[in-house]
């Protein structure tokens, strides 16, 4: 936060400095060439960005230039020359600014807690904890086992939910459903099957992932995370494609933000692959084919099989 608060400060006071830079030496050659207006055609942007980066000489040599070039070819009247000065000056501030907020003041510099804001899909940090969690008996078990590489799992699998739901098609999701959850979503997608109609989930993103306990059970650990999710949600007639009962079931413009709690599970002894991913088998590392969601097409096992991977046990909505 200290880092992004004197970057905006350093910004804004860059940008006052090279308005006083741009706009003097505009004036001083507006009153010496009898208000010639700069010509785009003998311009150039990569020059205006280095003049004004560099100091007021630099500004000046690139607005004296573009006058000259513009007195050359016959000139024009001093009001179009202070129009096309302004904007001059109006498009290098802009991209000045932008640079520097990019460069200084961007997202995610600073804070405490872990950063998931490069994982697509997610923004923001985690909250803390809501209770006591401690990930050390897992990590000894498999040093290789890293939190941001298991949040970025549940972000992995909580979109491929979405958009199998969306498709009332659970079957690509199964390769990290349990048994028991599968059944449950497909039930749920099977009732819209049936009445004809869609749930769409527009514009779906994870706000944050917060860890709330980790536990072990005998020869099976658990994680229980709660994501807390923004979606427009909203049903549509699969025939008219007109969206039903918008008070109730969502007008399709609202976003509407949500908690789920999650609880996957692991076997203890089973060990984390350096490019595991959903799309893969756990096993062979065999791609994922359609039609073998569930059983690799190339080794045979059950990918859902919680000895080798993690296996999303349960979803819950308080």
């Amino acid at each position: 936060m200290l880092r992004s608060k004197y970057a905006k400060l350093f910004a804004i006071a860059l940008i006052v400095l090279m308005a006083v830079a741009l706009v003097v030496p505009a004036v001083g050659l507006a009153r010496a060439g009898g208000g010639h207006t700069s010509n785009p055609g003998h311009s150039s942007s990569g020059g205006g960005f280095s003049g004004g980066s560099s100091g007021g000489g630099g500004a000046g040599s690139f607005l004296g230039g573009a006058a000259v070039g513009s007195a050359l070819s016959g000139g024009s009247s001093g009001a179009g020359g202070g129009c096309c000065t302004f904007i001059f000056i109006v498009i290098i501030i802009v991209v000045a600014y932008l640079v520097i907020t990019k460069y200084f003041g961007g997202k995610g510099g600073g804070g405490s807690g872990a950063d998931f804001s490069s994982i697509s899909g997610m923004g923001g940090n985690p909250m803390n904890p809501s209770g006591p969690v401690d990930f050390s008996q897992i990590k000894a078990d498999d040093p290789d086992f890293s939190e941001q590489a298991f949040y970025g799992r549940v972000n992995e699998m909580f979109l491929a939910i979405q958009k199998a739901w969306e498709a009332r098609n659970m079957e690509p999701a199964r390769r990290f459903l349990a048994d028991e959850q599968f059944q449950v979503l497909a039930d749920g997608v099977g009732e819209y099957v049936r009445n004809g109609q869609i749930n769409k989930l527009d514009s779906i993103h994870i706000d944050r992932v917060t860890p709330v306990s980790v536990t072990r059970e005998g020869q099976t650990d658990y994680v229980k995370t709660l994501i807390t999710a923004s979606v427009i949600d909203y049903t549509i007639d699969e025939r008219s494609g007109q969206i039903v009962n918008p008070s109730v079931l969502g007008d399709g413009k609202t976003v509407k933000t949500f908690d789920e709690y999650w609880t996957l599970e692991r076997r203890v002894g089973a060990k984390t692959k350096a490019d595991a991913t959903i799309k893969k088998c756990p096993n062979c590392g065999g791609p994922v084919t359609d039609g073998n969601y569930v059983k690799c097409a190339y080794c045979g096992m059950m990918m859902n099989d919680p000895a080798l991977d993690w296996v999303l046990l349960r979803i819950e909505q308080p």
